[in-house]
């Protein structure tokens, strides 16, 4: 599908560039050298995390991103979500590295603050989390964000992992509240409870994903070496 900046989207549906067809596929192994991004959406209760890597043939960036893992996890200080982040989980082995980080809104830059600061967790040092907030106005819009994470699975840049129930979940029923005629509203039906999104947005609104970056282009289709893409 070409993007030249318009799409037309079906009443309601907020994500009607996500395709399963096209952009969801099965796990394999991501490479260590993958450089690997993360998004966060903070809270008390629902601190949410997506997590991409970036695929790379050679030394050479391709600009398609893998989501390979979510997190969701809540009553955790800031330190003891940083432990849990970069431990992996049964389906992940730890992070080799500290990921690109974005997440909040402009006004929560505490929660920044706290998970850059580190700490310990269990009487083992843990590094922080430098996390990257919204640097311009304009990506502080919650519709900028929607529209350049919209783009991005119009680009055929964005690829999920099969076994990403949650995140796959919501994509797939974000949507806007209609009126009395069925038309849809500016106002997204129940917007407080899609926490990975919200994670996928202030990272995709970070790497400005809206754009084609020149490494791959056209259909998600496997090269060879990805194991059963």
């Amino acid at each position: 599908m070409a993007y030249d900046g318009l799409f037309t989207r079906p009443a309601g549906l907020i994500y009607a560039s996500f395709d399963e067809s096209r952009h969801k596929c099965p796990r394999f192994a991501i490479p260590p050298e993958w450089p690997r991004f993360l998004g966060l959406d903070f809270g008390g209760v629902n601190t949410a995390g997506v997590f991409f890597a970036e695929e790379q043939i050679g030394v050479k960036k391709t600009g398609r991103l893998f989501a390979y893992r979510e997190y969701r996890a809540g009553e955790r200080s800031a330190v003891e979500h940083c432990y849990h982040l970069m431990k992996g989980d049964k389906l992940n082995p730890p992070e080799p590295r500290i990921p690109i980080c974005a997440g909040g809104s402009k006004s929560e830059g505490q929660w920044r603050r706290e998970f850059a600061a580190g700490g310990t967790v269990n009487g083992v040092r843990v590094p922080g989390i430098p996390i990257h907030g919204p640097a311009k106005p304009e990506v502080q819009s919650i519709e900028v964000g929607i529209n350049r994470v919209f783009a991005a699975f119009a680009l055929n840049q964005i690829l999920v992992f099969e076994d990403l129930h949650g995140f796959l979940d919501e994509i797939q029923s974000y949507s806007r509240e209609l009126d009395e005629m069925g038309e849809p509203t500016e106002k997204i039906e129940a917007k407080e409870t899609f926490h990975l999104l919200d994670a996928v947005r202030y990272v995709i609104s970070y790497l400005h994903m809206d754009k084609p970056k020149g490494g791959f282009s056209g259909s998600p289709v496997a090269r060879p070496g990805l194991q059963n893409l």
